[in-house]
């Protein structure tokens, strides 16, 4: 007897039935994939901290009592770590202990505007994983429905302004306090602008601290003797770049007259003395004297071929001024040989004022050099301690021969000048901790010239860093060290004419005619 064969339709059907089934299997398997891509999206979106490996170890520690809550993680991979913070706002910030929010609201009418918000809200991302006590928001004037009723409850009058609050305290920043832009190129074909400075980091710390901090430091500026003024705006005369940095350091300024006053307020934490050119009396060296002994901070600016009167006090302190000009031989374009006047770094100290500069260049313009020497404290404990912040490379010399410096016919005398590498500025402390105990300090800086902080050069490499470090440390706040601006980076991609034709050879016929390859060649060994 034969087997019976399976009716033709019979198998059919099957094949049929069995196609569909695959079918809706694999739609299914699609419509659950798709399902759980939407769904982890939407978790990642609210809670992303739940999906980054780095915070796992944080929930057990959470967990078992031994941590708090972790936030998410960053990382800031720009070649110059253009959005990472610096240990001053990361201390800062973590120490917080009330809610402080941040508000921009912005108007997108050029591409400086855009550059402008997502420099910032990339920023204030980095603040907000420090602490959850930083609440950052971004209003669209234009668009946001709340943004009318927000304007006027802070009483914002421009856009792209940044407020930053802490209960009834805010202060205001402009887009020029956070980012500078410069145009350039010729006026009848005017180039866009460029970003080549962006100060979110300092602006954002220096508002926070000025809306959280109980008591603003004081730093009088002694004026009455020809010294550099905080109001003048000159470029070459003025300090008022100097006056608008401390005060987004969170610090009042104020000039004082001491010739009017007849003694030093009570309420000065700093006294800058900004390159006089005009003998201070002996009275107003004896109150300044008597404010060092009583715990006083003093930061002082002397020129070169200047009689400030300043010179016999600073030597009971330690530190000698000596009377001449800095100076080296340079190569000019590879052609001559010349002079400079600008003194470089060649090395700095080791003090908390530049232990952060080790990579950053200083340069002081038309100095004199400085030196520690032994002051009537004998063996004291509390003998002046005088700290070399910087000095110059080997290569410089202090030129005291002012009559050929008019006759342009300097030259090193081994017999009169003296040789580098020169001291430039010092750091003196008095008191501190003597024995065990703590009897307060009197803390002094010197620097051999005050031309580094005129407007024209204060932001010139890390001058002001070097300016406002010292600022912080006789004010006692070296958690405040300054923050340097970070410099925009621009990335182009330039090719010749023949290479672009190679380009775009590999672009329109390279890549298709390589898929096309791949399939034919898939296709053949299906055939075989």
């Amino acid at each position: 007897m034969s087997n019976p064969q399976p009716h033709p339709q019979s198998k059919k059907v099957h094949g049929t039935g069995q196609r569909l089934a695959i079918g809706a299997n694999v739609a299914l398997a699609v419509v659950l994939a798709g399902a759980i891509v939407v769904m982890l999206n939407w978790l990642s979106y609210r809670h992303a901290e739940w999906f980054w490996p780095g915070n796992w170890f944080g929930f057990v520690k959470a967990a078992v009592g031994k941590g708090d809550y972790p936030t998410d993680y960053r990382f800031d991979w720009t070649r110059s770590a253009y959005y990472r913070l610096s240990d001053k706002s990361k201390q800062i910030v973590r120490a917080l202990k009330q809610p402080v929010q941040v508000i921009m609201f912005y108007q997108l009418t050029s591409d400086s505007d855009l550059r402008l918000r997502n420099d910032l809200q990339n920023l204030l991302k980095e603040y907000e994983q420090l602490s959850k006590n930083i609440q950052a928001q971004f209003v669209d004037v234009d668009r946001d429905p709340l943004a009318v009723q927000l304007i006027k409850k802070h009483e914002v009058t421009t856009a792209n302004t940044v407020a930053v609050i802490c209960g009834d305290r805010k202060k205001f920043l402009n887009p020029s306090d956070i980012m500078e832009f410069s145009g350039g190129g010729n006026p009848w074909m005017p180039s866009p602008p460029r970003a080549t400075a962006f100060k979110g980091e300092q602006a954002i710390t220096g508002a926070i601290l000025s809306v959280t901090e109980e008591k603003q430091k004081k730093v009088y500026f002694l004026v009455g003797h020809g010294e550099k003024d905080p109001d003048n705006f000159n470029e070459v005369m003025g300090y008022s770049e100097v006056a608008k940095r401390l005060k987004q350091d969170n610090m009042l300024v104020e000039k004082l007259k001491l010739a009017e006053k007849r003694k030093i307020p009570d309420d000065c934490d700093v006294l800058v003395i900004s390159g006089p050119t005009k003998r201070l009396s002996q009275e107003e060296l004896d109150l300044i004297g008597k404010y060092l002994d009583n715990r006083g901070r003093v930061y002082v600016l002397l020129d070169p071929q200047s009689d400030s009167g300043l010179e016999p006090l600073l030597e009971k302190w330690g530190v000698r001024a000596d009377n001449n000009l800095i100076m080296a031989r340079v190569s000019i374009l590879g052609l001559r040989e010349g002079i400079t006047f600008d003194a470089q770094v060649g090395e700095y100290g080791s003090h908390p004022i530049v232990d952060k500069l080790k990579d950053i260049n200083c340069f002081f313009p038309r100095a004199r050099s400085v030196e520690a020497v032994d002051s009537s404290g004998g063996d004291a404990p509390d003998k002046p301690k005088v700290t070399v912040l910087a000095k110059t490379p080997e290569g410089y010399w202090g030129e005291t021969d002012f009559r050929a410096l008019e006759r342009r016919e300097a030259k090193f005398d081994k017999d009169s000048d003296k040789q580098g590498p020169l001291t430039i500025a010092v750091a003196v402390e008095r008191g501190g901790n003597v024995s065990g105990v703590d009897v307060g300090a009197s803390r002094l800086i010197v620097v051999g010239t005050s031309n580094y902080l005129i407007n024209r050069y204060f932001l010139e490499a890390a001058n002001s860093d070097f300016f406002l470090n010292g600022i912080n440390w006789l004010a006692q706040r070296e958690e405040k060290i300054a923050i340097s601006p970070k410099t925009p980076e621009e990335f182009r991609f330039t090719l010749s004419a023949s290479r672009f034709k190679w380009f775009t050879a590999a672009v329109l016929a390279g890549i298709p005619g390589l898929v096309t390859l791949v399939g034919i060649a898939v296709w053949v060994r299906r055939r075989k």
